[in-house]
């Protein structure tokens, strides 16, 4: 969808566009949940076309929306659930259409991935035990074949007594949950680096589990 203004000039989510976003995924959710079969995706992309060249998009896989609906999970849950973008989208200008969007599928490893870093950059950005000990520079997380990578660069700026310095066990503790929770078993192992301490790891799908106690 084309919009005439997704930001204001302080950087903020223009409120009344953002309603129309939010009345477009509920009327989007309610058709894709009368199909059959249903799809596994639903992908929302809108598009600043006037001011600033943006693609704002949000990713929700199906089933969730039905977990959701079913109080099987919490609003807040859903929301880390889905995966969202914003980019700069110079070909959005005047695109009242939609044609500068690549239509393609989503893979579920893609969207794991996606989410997953989506966790981390949150947990390590606003969580309070966290965001003023550490300094989260970079995060991205790939399939290599049957290895997940995840690849972040972590720096300690403050020791609290109050504040685990384990950063790779509370990476390996979103993995293990997103992928429990999805039922993912299709991958060998993970492996876990932070390029500004050197630290590595890798666990096995068996060993990545005693991350959930």
């Amino acid at each position: 969808m084309g919009l005439s203004k997704l930001i204001t000039k302080d950087v903020q989510f223009d409120q009344e566009n953002l309603e129309k976003i939010n009345k477009v995924i509920i009327g989007t959710s309610r058709v894709l949940l009368s199909m059959k079969p249903r799809p596994q995706f639903m992908v929302v992309v809108a598009s600043d076309t006037a001011e600033y060249g943006l693609d704002y998009t949000i990713i929700t896989w199906i089933p969730d929306i039905v977990k959701y609906q079913l109080q099987f999970i919490s609003r807040d849950e859903f929301s880390r659930r889905n995966v969202i973008k914003i980019k700069e989208s110079p070909q959005a200008l005047s695109d009242t259409e939609g044609s500068h969007i690549e239509k393609r599928d989503i893979k579920v490893r893609e969207f794991l991935a996606e989410q997953i870093a989506q966790r981390i950059q949150l947990k390590f950005n606003l969580d309070p035990n966290l965001k003023d000990c550490f300094k989260l520079e970079s995060i991205n997380t790939v399939f290599d074949k049957d290895i997940f990578r995840v690849i972040a660069n972590i720096k300690l700026i403050k020791v609290s007594p109050k504040t685990t310095m384990d950063t790779q066990g509370e990476i390996a503790k979103i993995v293990a949950y997103v992928f429990k929770e999805y039922d993912f078993k299709d991958f060998l192992l993970v492996e876990i680096e932070n390029t500004a301490t050197g630290e590595k790891s890798e666990l096995s799908q068996m060993s990545l589990k005693d991350f959930l106690k």
